[in-house]
């Protein structure tokens, strides 16, 4: 083996009775195999064996450095039992032709993993059917990254939040570098948006889960994670966005396509795409007349000019038009009013630039134009919106 310009030499010697004075025919083995290394010019030559050399042995290897500019050294037993101690799989590897004859004559050649991933594969399959009979509600994935076991909660079915509620209840510090992360959990919390939630050790300080039995844990700690289990049973249905005057009238109307739609403790979140670059994601409470939130973001670098000047109009009706309403289907499940905008308001130019408010952020240039506008507005529902199950019901934890 060299490394870094020395060169080392490891002779084996399956010597498991050592090598004394008495046995003179193993010894002269040794030292031919020591003459034959020389000619290698190594800066160092080890002898391994599998026994616990006597001080007569070792005084034997440290002759043969005479009239040599050689190290010699050795490894025996002892040395080579702390090394497969700190080692197992290799002790594994060695050993495997022994444990698969063993296996074979008890008939349990899959325990040794005998036929490779085929056998991997079928005693994971074993590990999620017992893992299916923890609860008749929840179900278990787990995986394995890097050495750590991560272990995903999964609903069994639409109505497993219901029947077996999950609770999950965490103590952080959200500091100024985690502004954006923890506006993404209370959207996902109250809301029930489709954004991934993953929230690093270092802000958890501990994590308490409240459930079955077998899920109940207190001071955890680690990263948390979770996102929805599965797509919006809505995705891809059309949505229609309805811009109206203050008498109801609709003056202009929009279709998209819904990507998610979801419900959680403070209300709904209605998530749109419209003209394959504009996407929408409106926040709406549960409480008629309370504020609700729009973030939109679009860009028109590639689009068709007749494309971009279609969203640039749509944006513009956004933050000038004085009420909108969302139908889907046909049917209008959430109407709001902007209250910036006064009677007889009606569609601005956009060459006067939109109205954006003081925590939007925009960046444009010749090829792009990307505005994220979270804006407030008075809103009403209607009696009963088809948003689907419980965000929380279709939720996957990921727990530490």
């Amino acid at each position: 083996m060299t490394h870094d310009d020395q060169k080392r030499i490891f002779q084996l010697k399956f010597f498991p009775d050592g090598f004394p004075a008495a046995n003179a025919s193993r010894r002269r083995q040794i030292r031919k195999s020591f003459d034959q290394a020389l000619k290698q010019k190594p800066s160092e030559w080890v002898l391994v064996v599998p026994a616990n050399l006597t001080p007569g042995e070792r005084d034997f290897l440290s002759t043969l450095r005479k009239g040599n500019r050689v190290k010699v050294s050795w490894i025996d037993r002892a040395e080579l039992n702390d090394l497969m101690a700190r080692h197992p799989d290799l002790e594994g590897y060695f050993v495997r032709d022994q444990l698969r004859e063993a296996a074979k004559d008890y008939n349990v050649e899959p325990a040794i993993l005998a036929n490779g991933l085929r056998d991997l594969g079928h005693r994971m399959l074993r590990l999620k059917t017992a893992a299916d009979t923890l609860d008749p509600d929840w179900t278990i994935e787990p995986s394995m990254v890097r050495g750590q076991v991560n272990y995903a909660v999964v609903a069994k079915h639409p109505r497993a939040a219901e029947d077996s509620p999950i609770a999950v209840s965490f103590e952080g510090t959200f500091g100024p570098a985690h502004q954006e992360l923890g506006e993404s959990v209370m959207r996902s919390l109250g809301f029930g948006t489709s954004e991934v939630i993953k929230i690093p050790a270092d802000v958890v300080k501990r994590v308490k889960f409240r459930g079955p039995e077998w899920l109940k844990t207190v001071d955890e700690k680690g990263e948390i994670a979770w996102r929805p289990a599965e797509e919006s049973p809505h995705k891809g249905e059309p949505v229609e966005l309805q811009f109206m005057s203050p008498d109801a009238s609709v003056l202009s109307s929009w279709e998209g396509t819904v990507e998610h739609i979801g419900s959680a403790s403070r209300g709904w979140s209605v998530e749109a795409s419209f003209g394959g670059a504009m996407k929408i994601r409106f926040l709406f409470p549960k409480d008629n007349g309370t504020e609700c939130t729009i973030d939109y973001n679009f860009n028109i670098k590639g689009l068709h000019p007749r494309a971009a000047l279609e969203l640039l109009n749509l944006h513009t009706e956004l933050n000038s038009l004085p009420a909108a309403a969302i139908a889907i289907q046909g049917k209008e499940i959430v109407r709001w009013r902007n209250p910036e905008q006064r009677p007889g308001s009606g569609t601005r130019d956009f060459s006067r630039g939109p109205s954006l408010s003081r925590r939007s952020r925009s960046r444009t240039d010749s090829h792009t134009a990307e505005i994220r506008d979270p804006r407030k507005y008075d809103w009403r529902g209607a009696d009963n919106p088809p948003l689907g199950p419980t965000a929380l019901g279709r939720q996957m934890l990921v727990l530490p």
